[in-house]
């Protein structure tokens, strides 16, 4: 719900007393039809990740895309781009945690995830090192798998 309330207040650029009060309905009705409707099983159970686990994956994500930046800007400049398309395989089968490292490849410079498929992730890559998918794996998602804790990969 409060991922869902401050992406109203960021849309509406306010945070005064009628923007929050709408954004807590949207966000209940929001839930309430989701739950009800859309789901087999409680939504705040399916898509259940620990707040210290978001911290860390923001906290990771935010230095591999100045980091990989750095490396795309020398790629770029010295003309050594290798374009290629790879596919790797992660051990995250959830469909959040695929979501989430598939969303921080893509915003990684350099990198963008063009299908996500059941613990396999097809991906453009300007720095096409190597064809083998473990390899390339450990290079394009290795610290942004980690973020994730074995036990929560599961459902």
């Amino acid at each position: 719900m409060l991922i869902l309330l401050a992406s109203w207040i960021l849309w509406n650029g306010s945070v005064e007393l009628k923007v929050v009060i709408e954004g807590v309905v949207f966000a209940l009705i929001s839930l309430t039809i989701t739950n009800r409707f859309l789901l087999k099983s409680s939504y705040g159970d399916r898509f259940r990740i620990r707040p210290w686990v978001i911290l860390r994956y923001m906290a990771v994500v935010f230095v591999e895309i100045y980091k990989a930046g750095f490396q795309a800007i020398r790629l770029t400049l010295t003309d050594r781009l290798n374009l290629g398309i790879v596919e790797i395989e992660t051990r995250i089968h959830d469909d959040i945690r695929g979501a989430f490292i598939a969303n921080a490849i893509t915003l990684t410079p350099g990198t963008v995830t063009i299908d996500y498929d059941e613990g396999k992730l097809k991906v453009v890559w300007m720095d096409c090192r190597t064809d083998d998918p473990a390899v390339a794996g450990d290079i394009i998602k290795g610290r942004f798998e980690r973020v994730f804790p074995e036990d929560e990969t599961t459902e």
